[in-house]
């Protein structure tokens, strides 16, 4: 690496010396023909970098890694994630670890993708990588429906973390947006870990690549994850797995939710993640889905009539978030424009005096509960 050769104890760690060399270090193993060899180097690149790529990454950070891909870090990486596609089960033991193959890939590949400055160039040099990461994922699920073991869900959390940093783009928000069955999938990745908070990135990538298909062609589609993020409760149906005679499945999941005492503050919880005022008397589970407009036709009024039926209250889609700050009521003017919290990535800021006065308030208590 060619950083700046300053010797200034406020050098950014990423520009030292003793950490140039190791990234060195890495990019030469990165080519290399040995396939551990060049899986462990990029197991090193996320150890050293992961720290560096939170939310607001800075200047140093950015550069470095447009340096590293310049330099030709991105092929072998992009290489090893397509040979997963082709033999999944490829891992490597060091010691007593088992590598994942995808999940270090991904996570190499998370780390690269900072800024739409290095999102462009990446896709620049390989656009289909969106569609390697869907693929990916749709594996994991065909494989673990085959087995009837349940996925790796190190590998499915890796994807919904990095797929959504190509947004930055919007070719590859809609190409994910067209994809049905990696959506399908992701609701059924939903319906397993709705109480994993990647359910609720899940959640907001459905919301944000295929926000047109949503609006105008399928509510149900969302319909059908508000359900299984409101009322999918396992402990409930742990202890009572056969419903009342004649029931539905709607109503018996609304019977366990409210039968089981954490799905209250994880319906309180949801609302408030998902921009949604709560409830004050508490008295109906409500999450947001699409409003249809008069112009969709029967098929949106089919929609809208089959969530109020199912007890959720309709709600004006809204584009932008609010900053989490106490006291500040300033919105996005486009959604994503506020920086999110690096620990729970689930708190938004408009800036970092309301970062710093919520971290006083109490998110700092709050932020290790969830993170």
């Amino acid at each position: 690496m060619d950083g700046p050769k300053s010797t200034s104890r406020n050098q950014p760690e990423l520009l030292r010396a003793q950490t140039q060399q190791a990234l060195r270090q890495i990019l030469r193993d990165s080519q290399s023909k040995d396939a551990n060899t060049r899986l462990l180097a990029f197991q090193r690149f996320t150890s050293i970098f992961r720290k560096f790529s939170g939310p607001d990454p800075e200047e140093s950070t950015m550069h470095v890694a447009a340096e590293l891909l310049e330099k030709g870090l991105l092929k072998p990486i992009a290489e090893g994630l397509k040979d997963c596609v082709a033999a999944p089960w490829r891992i490597l033991m060091q010691g007593f670890t088992i590598l994942s193959q995808s999940e270090v890939c991904i996570k190499a590949l998370e780390c690269l993708a900072l800024d739409s400055r290095t999102v462009k160039y990446i896709l620049q040099e390989d656009p289909t990588l969106p569609a390697v990461l869907r693929a990916l994922f749709l594996n994991e699920l065909k494989l673990a429906e085959r087995s009837a073991s349940p996925p790796d869900v190190r590998v499915t959390r890796a994807i919904l973390q990095t797929l959504p940093r190509f947004f930055m783009v919007d070719s590859a928000r809609e190409e994910t947006g067209r994809s049905a069955d990696f959506l399908n999938a992701v609701m059924r990745h939903a319906l397993r870990h709705f109480q994993d908070l990647v359910t609720v990135h899940a959640r907001l990538l459905l919301w944000s690549s295929c926000e047109e298909q949503l609006e105008e062609e399928d509510h149900s589609l969302m319909v059908l994850l508000a359900t299984a993020l409101e009322y999918g409760t396992p402990a409930a149906r742990a202890k009572d797995t056969c419903p009342p005679p004649g029931v539905s499945i709607h109503e018996d999941a609304k019977r366990l939710a409210n039968a089981d005492p954490s799905a209250w503050a994880r319906a309180r919880v949801l609302r408030t993640l998902l921009a949604q005022e709560p409830d004050t008397d508490g008295d109906n589970f409500r999450v947001r889905f699409v409003r249809p407009k008069a112009s969709d036709g029967a098929r949106g009024v089919e929609g809208a009539q089959k969530a109020e039926m199912m007890g959720i209250q309709p709600a004006e889609r809204k584009k932008a978030t609010r900053c989490s700050g106490p006291g500040c009521d300033e919105a996005e003017t486009r959604p994503g424009e506020f920086q999110m919290c690096g620990g729970c990535r689930l708190a938004v800021y408009c800036g970092k005096d309301c970062q710093r006065r919520a971290w006083k308030a109490g998110h700092k208590e709050t932020c290790q509960k969830t993170a």
